[in-house]
């Protein structure tokens, strides 16, 4: 399915905002032992990557779009607004 992205905003972030959220991404995965760990901003229908922590296994990069709906652990937690927990994911 191919997304239409014409509605997606083009915030524009600072460069120095940016590197300190890579930072603090990058810090947390290693922290809590996850191999990815992402901003995400939201929109009504998709998400689009902002922020990915770096690192071997993970599969996100900035700029990457996700359809909220998705039976993705961010989409869960979209759609039910609360904490997702998954023991073992």
């Amino acid at each position: 399915m191919a997304l239409n992205t014409s509605f997606i905003s083009k915030l524009s972030i600072p460069d120095d905002v940016i590197a300190r959220w890579q930072k603090r991404v990058d810090l947390v995965a290693k922290l809590v032992g996850v191999p990815v760990c992402l901003i995400r901003e939201v929109h009504q229908e998709y998400s689009r990557v902002r922020v990915a922590s770096a690192g071997e296994h993970n599969p996100y990069k900035p700029g990457d779009l996700q359809n909220n709906d998705s039976q993705s652990y961010c989409g869960t937690v979209i759609k039910q607004r609360k904490p997702l927990m998954v023991a073992n994911a």
